[in-house]
């Protein structure tokens, strides 16, 4: 092709096993580069700007499908839905004299697969809204693969839970700071951080520990620090989306006490 043009990428909907969609009505949602449809367990994503290769294309599209799906497993599990690349519908805005040769390319498709978790399966009768203020930028995404990755059974909830308190509080500059910057209810922060670093034992404790902190989490301490962190991961992907915001404060009342 001599100026190729994408028009169209298609995407299959991937659903976990704790969803089901029922006689789903379509979804549609437009920003400023794209414009799409969700209809039928299948994606068009119809690109309103130029772009000349399928690459260039999914770079655009991609980050907003993530964000999707993100914000939906937050509300849903993790794996609840995702987008696979299908196939992209490229033209020639300036084709070849009768008679001449082209040579089309296309990039090879990259999927993302993770593993799946087993829950009770529930029906939806629609389909989840793309979110409107919420992005899943490098931060939120680094902390949901580690939540995942929990969830999966690959890594301690102590560890997991410590490195998404980490991740918020390096971007504010200390805790404090972060509780200021997202909107958070500094004993939350700090009661997660006592109990992912001062409490645990051999096995699934982050670091060693000593007298009455040397012990198992409790079921509802570890039910407190999942809710806490699926929170904190919500918060950012709100503050990504826009930092300007106010956004309501999360407080200890929001959770199951431990």
């Amino acid at each position: 092709m001599r100026d190729p043009h994408v028009v169209v990428l298609h995407y299959r909907l991937e659903i976990g096993p704790q969803l089901t969609f029922s006689n789903a009505p379509a979804v549609e949602h437009e920003v400023a580069a794209f414009r799409l449809r969700l209809a039928d367990g299948h994606l068009r994503v119809e690109l309103k700007d130029h772009f000349p290769t399928e690459g260039a294309a999914r770079l655009e599209v991609e980050p907003c499908l993530r964000s999707w799906e993100i914000a939906t497993a937050i509300q849903e599990g993790p794996d609840a839905i995702r987008f696979e690349f299908e196939r992209a519908e490229v033209i020639d805005r300036d084709p070849p004299p009768p008679g001449g040769s082209v040579a089309i390319t296309s990039d090879p498709a990259t999927l993302f697969c993770v593993g799946e978790i087993s829950t009770v399966r529930v029906s939806r009768t629609k389909y989840p809204d793309p979110p409107n203020r919420f992005t899943a930028s490098p931060d939120v995404v680094a902390m949901w693969g580690r939540y995942e990755g929990y969830r999966a059974g690959r890594e301690p909830l102590p560890s997991m839970a410590f490195s998404c308190l980490w991740r918020i509080e390096k971007v504010a500059g200390g805790r404090r700071q972060a509780a200021s910057r997202f909107s958070i209810e500094y004993d939350v922060l700090h009661g997660l951080g006592y109990l992912v670093s001062e409490v645990g034992d051999d096995r699934t404790g982050r670091k060693p520990t000593s007298g009455p902190g040397q012990r198992p989490h409790t079921p509802a301490e570890v039910a407190w620090i999942e809710a806490v962190v699926k929170k904190l991961i919500k918060r950012a992907g709100e503050w990504a989306a826009d930092p300007a915001a106010s956004w309501p404060l999360i407080t200890m009342g929001d959770f199951p006490r431990p």
